[in-house]
């Protein structure tokens, strides 16, 4: 195994040989194994090419592939998928109109890539502007994210989404309401929009209602939803820019989860 990413109620390793298996729920398809039912232990995802990442969602999967295309599975009631349909999926589907994927990340309800040229792309449920295309309509395939063109790689949290920028920043648009967007506002944003403050981010993971970066300097830095401490700074505030998580120095990676 080399790398594990973990859904909402399901888990999934890619091994060596660019194979993966997944395991836990699986009533939405979302263990990847052409079945619609939980298992107690890891199946074979039929990918239907070699697997370069692997992203699990809420109750949905994608894969990047080795040739820079991508295919998802499990639940599709949001376009989360795109594949041009609302239909659940047991085994992976092509992502239409994707390539040069150079990162992928699975939210809740919504998908987004980014493409080795700086382009991002989301597709999924849109209520509340996640896909960053300036509108909220549901898309079943990629749309381009406005306006950003220097994106590294891409998260996807509950109603929104973030982007490194190959400078070290970070930009996120979509839901706003508890400060997830670290803009120094709640107001839900339709277009990306900057992290207030935040430089040098080497890495960025997204939570239901709160996004994290980790920095060059080893530090960790959170904002949005607090109500369970998920920021870290000992307080149950939301924040609506960047706080340093404490004590934390000297991190090497990051990984974000619904509200930890």
């Amino acid at each position: 195994v080399v790398a594990v990413s973990a859904g909402g109620a399901h888990t999934c390793a890619l091994r060596s040989d660019n194979s993966a298996r997944c395991w836990g729920a699986g009533r939405s398809g979302q263990l990847g194994d052409g079945a619609f039912s939980d298992q107690l232990r890891p199946v074979a995802v039929q990918a239907g090419g070699a697997i370069a990442a692997l992203s699990a969602g809420d109750a949905h999967t994608c894969a990047r592939l080795n040739d820079g295309a991508a295919r998802c599975w499990g639940a599709n009631d949001g376009g989360q998928l795109g594949d041009a349909t609302r239909t659940n999926r047991g085994a992976p589907a092509m992502v239409l109109g994707l390539a040069l994927a150079a990162d992928l990340a699975a939210g809740w309800n919504h998908t987004c890539a980014a493409q080795t040229l700086g382009a991002a792309l989301c597709w999924g449920t849109n209520n509340e502007g996640a896909l960053g295309d300036g509108l909220t309509l549901m898309r079943t395939t990629p749309g381009l994210v406005v306006g950003l063109f220097n994106a590294t790689s891409v998260v996807a949290g509950g109603s929104h989404s973030c982007a490194r920028l190959s400078n070290g920043g970070v930009r996120c648009w979509g839901r706003n309401g508890e400060g997830q967007l670290g803009d120094g506002t709640t107001t839900n944003r339709l277009t990306h929009v900057a992290v207030s403050g935040l430089t040098n981010a080497v890495e960025v993971g997204a939570g239901w209602g709160h996004t994290c970066a980790r920095r060059t300097d080893g530090t960790v830095w959170c904002w949005g939803r607090n109500s369970d401490g998920q920021l870290g700074d000992g307080s149950t505030s939301s924040r609506r820019s960047p706080v340093q998580v404490q004590p934390v120095a000297r991190a090497r990676a990051l990984s974000v989860g619904d509200s930890h």
